[in-house]
């Protein structure tokens, strides 16, 4: 690859965000990865060491303005291309409205809503680096008022309806910078559990190659992961 692309991946540390960094050092990319301690992420400590300087390794908590912060000085004057922000929470789903937790809640909307729009804003200035700057938020069906047709997990279904407002705005608000949101599908992961019907490494594939396929003219869209558009 002759020009290989600078991705910054959050919550990388299991799951999509880690399959996203193997597939897209696969691929060639330079990826900056984040977890909340990276002195325990073995499994990206090991893809760091592989990958001849492509890969850089950084503690993030989405949750905290001034991880946030720190985190955003580190990377003072590089470039972004592309921000994937994966990092997300699911707390108590099964819950009825009368036993919801708020707590739960507003934790839901900290990790999956507030952090994307915290990490966003910190990076605005390596993102407008770019050339060709997009933001890509993993969000979920579950976040879309038109497909619900069950109810419950009122923290995650919120949270995520919020994450995709705030991906509209974006797109709006910052015209030179494609944003848009995913759905990954129902992935097995320790999230989507063992009963889910999309494996990792298809879910991170789709995602890849659907951000690969996208024009300017389709910011401020809703996507599977096989890049099929989604009702809001």
């Amino acid at each position: 690859m002759t020009n290989p692309k600078t991705y910054l991946v959050t919550g990388a540390g299991r799951g999509i965000g880690l399959e996203l960094v193997r597939q897209l050092l696969a691929k060639g990319e330079n990826i900056i990865a984040t977890v909340r301690d990276a002195k325990k992420a073995d499994r990206l400590l090991a893809l760091e060491r592989e990958s001849g300087g492509r890969l850089r390794l950084e503690t993030l908590n989405v949750d905290d303005a001034d991880s946030s912060a720190a985190f955003a000085d580190r990377l003072k004057g590089i470039p972004i291309d592309t921000l994937i922000n994966n990092a997300g929470v699911l707390m108590d789903a099964g819950a009825s409205l009368a036993n919801a937790s708020l707590d739960a809640v507003r934790a839901q909307f900290e990790t999956n809503a507030i952090g994307p729009m915290r990490v966003t804003q910190s990076l605005l200035p390596n993102l407008r680096l770019s050339k060709n700057a997009s933001v890509a938020n993993i969000s979920s069906l579950m976040g879309s008022i038109a497909d619900n047709k069950s109810g419950g997990a009122y923290g995650y279904r919120m949270s995520k309806t919020a994450l995709n407002m705030f991906t509209k705005c974006l797109a709006n608000g910052e015209p030179d910078i494609l944003a848009v949101c995913f759905h990954p599908g129902w992935v097995k992961t320790e999230m989507g559990g063992s009963r889910a019907t999309t494996e990792i490494s298809d879910s991170a594939a789709g995602i890849i190659d659907a951000l690969s396929r996208l024009k300017r003219e389709d910011t401020g869209s809703f996507y599977d992961f096989q890049g099929r558009k989604l009702p809001w």
